[in-house]
């Protein structure tokens, strides 16, 4: 079962996306505080962490990009799909890619985001 980090600084939206998540197939944990993510993300292994752009108190990208450069291999190869409230200009496009990040507007549908995270995580959908 696929396991997933949902850091969001809304802990409702954590919640209510990780019970549809669950029902969804995956194992999913959710966090809010920023200054305990990476220890987070070191303590445990993910397949896919699901990131709030805006959590408070971080540079985001700077953040992800010290998640990639990171000795630990499992954190660079852990797909990232970042949660973001409008569509990323061509500046954060560019680093995604080159951070290997995947982008999804955080309003969107519930079922949406299941498909998306079953496409990234190679999963078939049911």
């Amino acid at each position: 079962m696929p396991k997933i980090l949902f850091a969001d600084n809304d802990p409702e939206m954590a919640r209510t996306m990780a019970r549809y998540l669950a029902w969804q197939g995956f194992s999913v944990e959710s966090i809010d505080n920023p200054a305990e993510l990476l220890d987070r993300l070191l303590g445990d292994s993910y397949d896919l962490l699901i990131y709030d752009i805006f959590m408070h108190g971080v540079d985001s990208y700077d953040f992800l990009r010290r998640i990639r450069e990171h000795a630990d291999p499992g954190l660079k190869k852990m797909h990232i799909l970042v949660s973001t409230p409008e569509h990323p200009d061509r500046e954060e496009i560019v680093l995604g890619q080159r951070l290997r990040l995947y982008f999804i507007n955080k309003f969107r549908h519930s079922g949406e985001w299941a498909t998306r995270i079953k496409l990234i995580l190679g999963k078939e959908l049911r």
